[in-house]
């Protein structure tokens, strides 16, 4: 069960658990051996091994950032068992391998040409001369798929968080403001550039927040986008001209009695 996705895996660079292989393209391109926390067992993700104590598959791909409502605990370990985070690096290289359209015809010494899907540069998921910042806003009180539809409406929406029993719903969002000397990204205009996509759709007892990670040197605004690209803890970018990019983290903290989730899911 769950065979296809993990021969897949495979394809694009994951490994299994770090007690059965090493990967050496990818140090946290590995699976995890789930902890058991409250429940009476553990569970393994879709790349590992049968294991001790750890014989169930669950459909998950390694990812530090979310826990697995059975047992409460991770379903990888930050800079070991980050699967997630392998394949959102990766997927506009894997969008851009072809259609396979065109038939192969043998004797033929004519070059075909194929059509490729192009990944958005870096600099289509910018917003130039803008600095963004984030911000909780409140809403009302709404049932949790309008909580959640509002966000998905919402053009600055990053995600939904809402309170059980008084439904008080609050949307997270990214707000920009007009400065000369500053880049952002990813472009939230455009599906396609989100680097928001390990978190699951919904999580019970969590509240959305923007965490900062770190500053770090950039030659560019590029370079600052394609380093939270193939950051496992960055989602948002500032860039500033003095060559300083400023990383993200959308991510869910723990907190009783609220369900949160991200925009796109």
């Amino acid at each position: 069960y769950y065979s296809f996705g993990h021969e897949l895996g495979h394809n694009i660079g994951l490994h299994h658990n770090i007690q059965q292989a090493t990967n050496n393209a990818y140090p946290d391109g590995h699976g995890h051996l789930i902890a058991q926390g409250v429940a009476s067992t553990g569970f393994r993700t879709i790349l590992a091994y049968n294991a001790n104590n750890h014989r169930t598959r669950v459909n998950y791909y390694s990812n530090p950032n979310v826990n697995l409502p059975a047992t409460r605990t991770p379903t990888g370990v930050s800079g070991i068992s980050n699967n997630a985070r392998v394949l959102t690096a990766n997927r506009f290289a894997l969008a851009n391998v072809g259609d396979e359209s065109i038939t192969c015809s043998s004797g033929s010494t004519t070059a075909s040409t194929t059509t490729t899907t192009t990944p958005p540069p870096a600099a289509d998921c910018s917003v130039t001369n803008n600095y963004q910042y984030f911000r909780h806003q409140y809403i009302g009180r709404q049932s949790l798929s309008n909580c959640r539809f509002r966000c998905s409406a919402d053009a600055r929406c990053i995600g939904w968080t809402i309170r059980s029993g008084y439904n008080w719903c609050y949307l997270l969002k990214s707000y920009e403001r007009s400065s000369s000397i500053y880049t952002y990204g990813p472009d939230l205009s455009k599906p396609s550039c989100s680097m928001d996509t390990s978190r699951p759709c919904s999580t019970q007892d969590a509240i959305a927040y923007i965490r900062y990670v770190t500053r770090s040197s950039a030659s560019s605004a590029d370079v600052c986008n394609a380093a939270c690209q193939n950051s496992s803890t960055c989602t948002h970018w500032n860039y500033s001209r003095s060559q300083s990019c400023y990383m993200y983290q959308a991510l869910n903290r723990r907190v009783s009695r609220w369900t949160s989730g991200p925009k796109a899911c």
